[in-house]
């Protein structure tokens, strides 16, 4: 089969919290989930200016050529590009996306310039993000940059708080673009980049810019974008070399730079503007201990801080420099997978695309032979009005899944899906008020969610249900798992065999993890254990707290009315449109009892009770079809007992247990030391039944850390990902 190219991807979850009153008075959080204000726009004549700061977001006389001079030119980029090696990552960040012009000049300059193989990481932060209508009218008129602002525009992001990334192929080039838009406060989202808040880790860099574009407002229209706490974050994501521009020559911008530790300079602006900033990072800052918000010296292990700082257990800074010098190595870019179901598929195909060789072994030796095997996979949506972990995440995950499932709905239509949308009913009285209350927190967003009430609900659906109300969601649908699977893994990267592996251990002085199975010993210098329930079956990652819950689906016959069904709803369960095969799918069962992968019939009947609580219209729709006759499936789902998957690197169970025992005697101590990580071994596991919404997503957060990329989620939904989470949870709750 030919490579699977890359779709564009998006990813979205929010990391703003604004403060509201508890009933004592007191300040806290306001976690509701709510879209953001767009950008207010007044258009003299084609061009855009902004009515939040009554500026003008580029030139009306030529705003590539601004572009270009300022950014493009100011930054060496050309020449830095054309000098640099095969498959190396080029990272810029950016203040103010505005209109996306920087953005479009910069991969324009990459396409011509960038090695075919290398990625451009182009990361960009808005407070206002502009409609999509705006955006298209904005960019009409530069049809030079066509072939990158049409894949712009049809994926750019309904206006949700958060982390945004975007996959963007240039037509000719063999790597794509990677742009991460994040929408929120420049304040905000600069400490979301960060790994950690810890003062005694602060200067922790997982990874940096190598190049800035400080492109907000002016300072006098908008100066929280030019303050020493935004300068300080610039150069905390900096390394010695990272150059930065600017259109302005503020001299308050200019010892603000040089006070973080930039070395500044003025040189000629664009037309008639007479300077602009140019600087390089040196690393000799001017900040005191005053100017730095007055934070306190690194404290003792185990003593309390008044201001509770998150601890900094996720990160491993013994291995990381030693990991990341080892990674950039290619010939050494060889990746072993344990697990070819839609986790380990996905986690091939993202590593695959970035140059790496790709080794997947499964025990079936086929992709998606266990749970990832149902005839069909629901991209199944559940929003919340709070801005939880589980709940950004779920949006996060159907965000990016929506786009990239996308390919393969259109390469193939129907034989590997389609993408009907999802209706989603309410389970209960409350869900029709939480309906309603997402609907208004999320206006703005409805190409990605909408409220359909009455006969709009048998419209989309082309069915007559009895429900009046629902939320519905265009751009999911279902996949054919195993077609998906199979598509992911045919990259001329990837290998799959067939291998139980039943040992793993570290070669410490080649570098090298050994895989012990049946047919030999198999080496790479990066694992990945993507087993569903198995990825804890080693000695070194037993301590993993998964947990199996047999899940089954049933199948039925389309009949003449079921025909007509042309969404997947979804409920207290769910019904799929027929498939090529003419058969619904609809399930699936719960069950906490057993562990067996064998089809019952009392599960077919709990599938067909739960079809009638999500509507009682649907099981007649079916032909009232009787347990016994029903066809299906059975597995097990590997749930975590919080119910987030583990992707992130595999700890050291007995380093974590020694080093942060203290949080045994005190749970809220504070601890100023790194995890302790396995070099080279990583998860990615414990989806439960969301596999095929968070495989993508997962894929890609695991892809980027372990090739030191930006990151694609904040750091604090990162963090609520990563597998060493449970250590520090039992060890507060004394359970180790």
């Amino acid at each position: 089969m030919p490579p699977m190219p890359l779709s564009p991807c998006s990813i979205s979850t929010a990391i703003t919290e604004s403060p509201r009153m508890n009933k004592h008075g007191k300040e806290q959080p306001d976690r509701t989930l709510r879209a953001l204000e767009t950008a207010s726009i007044d258009w003299e004549a084609s061009f855009p200016r902004s009515g939040h700061y009554d500026d003008i977001y580029f030139s009306n006389s030529n705003g590539p050529a601004e572009s270009r001079h300022v950014f493009i030119e100011a930054n060496q980029l050309r020449h830095r590009w054309s000098t640099l090696p095969d498959k190396s990552t080029f990272t810029i960040i950016e203040t103010g996306f505005g209109t996306g012009l920087n953005f479009l000049c910069a991969a324009q300059c990459w396409a011509e310039h960038g090695p075919d193989t290398g990625q451009l990481q182009y990361l960009s932060i808005e407070k206002y993000p502009l409609a999509p209508a705006d955006l298209a009218r904005a960019l009409d008129p530069w049809a030079e940059f066509n072939d990158i602002s049409k894949q712009l525009i049809a994926n750019y992001p309904p206006p949700l708080p958060g982390f945004h990334r975007l996959i963007l192929k240039p037509p000719g080039r063999k790597a794509p673009i990677a742009l991460t838009l994040i929408f929120a406060e420049a304040r905000e989202a600069l400490a979301q980049l960060q790994s950690t808040t810890h003062p005694a880790l602060a200067q922790h860099r997982f990874f940096t810019a190598d190049a800035w574009f400080l492109d907000g407002f002016a300072p006098a229209k908008n100066p929280d974008l030019w303050t020493p706490e935004i300068f300080k974050a610039t150069a905390q994501l900096s390394h010695i070399g990272t150059t930065l521009s600017t259109f302005t020559a503020s001299g308050q911008v200019r010892r603000g730079l040089s006070a973080a530790g930039f070395s500044m300079s003025k040189t000629p602006g664009f037309g008639s503007k007479r300077e602009m900033l140019v600087g390089s990072y040196s690393g000799h800052t001017d900040i005191t201990e005053s100017e730095d918000e007055g934070e306190p010296s690194q404290p003792k292990p185990g003593v309390r801080r008044e201001k509770q700082s998150d601890l900094p257990w996720h990160i491993d800074l013994a291995r990381a420099g030693r990991e990341l010098a080892r990674h950039s190595r290619a010939s050494r870019k060889h990746i072993a997978i344990i697990g070819a179901g839609i986790a380990g598929c996905a986690t091939a195909s993202a590593m695959a695309n970035r140059g790496w060789r790709v080794s997947i072994y499964d025990r079936h030796g086929q992709p998606g032979a266990e749970a990832s095997g149902n005839p069909q996979g629901i991209i199944y949506p559940r929003l919340s009005t709070e801005a939880s972990f589980l709940s950004r995440l779920n949006l996060a995950g159907l965000r990016f899944a929506s786009h990239f499932y996308q390919l393969f709905w259109k390469n193939k239509p129907g034989d590997q899906g389609l993408p009907s949308g999802v209706l989603v009913l309410p389970e209960k009285p409350t869900d029709v008020e939480n309906f309603k209350r997402i609907a208004v927190n999320l206006q703005g967003c409805e190409d990605f969610v909408r409220l359909l009430q009455g006969s709009a609900i048998d419209e989309v659906s082309g069915i007559s249900l009895a429900a009046d109300i629902g939320l519905y969601f265009p751009g999911l649908g279902w996949i054919d798992p195993v077609a998906v699977c199979e598509q992911l893994a045919s990259h001329p990267n990837i290998d799959l065999e067939t291998a139980t592996i039943t040992g793993l251990s570290r070669d410490a002085d080649r570098g090298l993890w050994r895989l012990e199975s049946s047919t030999g010993t198999h080496t790479a210098t990066t694992v990945v254990l993507a087993a569903s329930n198995s990825s804890s079956a080693f000695e070194l990652s037993q301590h993993l707290p998964l947990k199996p819950i047999r899940g089954q689906v049933s199948i039925a016959p389309a009949q003449n009315q079921s025909r007509a069904l042309k969404t997947v709803i979804c409920g207290a369960g769910y019904l799929a449109p027929a498939d090529e095969q003419a058969a619904h799918t609809f399930g699936a069962s719960y069950n906490l009892d057993s562990l067996s992968s064998e089809v019952e019939v009392q599960d077919h009947q709990r599938n067909i009770d739960t079809l009638i609580k999500t509507d009682p219209t649907l099981h007649s729709l079916l032909g009232e079809v009787k347990a016994s006759q029903l066809d299906g499936r059975a597995a097990l789902r590997c749930t975590s007992p919080d119910y987030l998957p583990l992707v992130g690197p595999l700890p050291v169970f007995e380093d974590f247990v020694e080093n942060y025992g203290g949080l045994k005697r005190d749970a809220r101590a504070d601890i100023p030391l790194s995890g302790s990580y396995w070099p080279g071994l990583y998860v990615h596991c414990g989806l439960g039944s969301r596999g095929f919404t968070y495989a993508p997503l997962g894929a890609e957060i695991l892809a980027s850390y372990i090739c030191g990329e930006a990151p694609v989620l904040p750091n604090d939904l990162q963090k609520a990902l990563n597998p060493a989470r449970f250590i520090i949870r039992d060890l507060k709750r004394k359970r180790i």
